[in-house]
């Protein structure tokens, strides 16, 4: 009888690696969000997908620098305006960038979301100028329909 192997990425392995969250925190997100979308409020229906992790794109993006101090790796992230005021270190320059990263993950999360109001928000590229100007289009002929 051949021995069936784990599957090598569970649900957990996805969100720390992807988002820097591990399945107990999305739960408790999930938990205080009532179920529901963090924008429209409603629930998945029952066997649709599963709400999505919104998270800040941007922060993907900054520079990680590391610098050894006193035979210890130091890294910090820099977004360009600056360094944030945290630091991870260790003997290994790469794991010090992997704390510091991991960390930079959990940080860009914002809430749950359904599908279509995370692909809203990423059509208006996170921009709350686009979205309310659309608001404002979308009351406006609103307003004109009874008038």
């Amino acid at each position: 009888m051949k021995r069936q192997k784990k599957p090598k990425n569970t649900r957990d392995q996805y969100l720390i690696r992807r988002y820097g969250i591990t399945e107990k925190e999305f739960l408790a997100q999930l938990e205080k969000q009532s179920g529901a979308c963090a924008i429209c409020k409603i629930p998945p229906l029952p066997g649709a997908k599963n709400l999505h992790v919104d998270h800040d794109h941007r922060i993907e993006r900054w520079k990680i620098i590391s610098k050894k101090v006193n035979g210890i790796w130091v890294s910090f992230p820099q977004n360009g305006k600056g360094r944030l005021s945290f630091t991870e270190s260790s003997r290994l320059k790469q794991e010090s960038r992997s704390l510091v990263k991991r960390r930079l993950l959990r940080l860009s999360v914002r809430k749950l979301l359904c599908w279509k109001c995370n692909t809203g928000l990423q059509k208006w590229r996170d921009n709350p100028e686009h979205l309310a100007a659309a608001a404002e289009y979308l009351n406006e002929y609103q307003r004109s329909l009874y008038e």
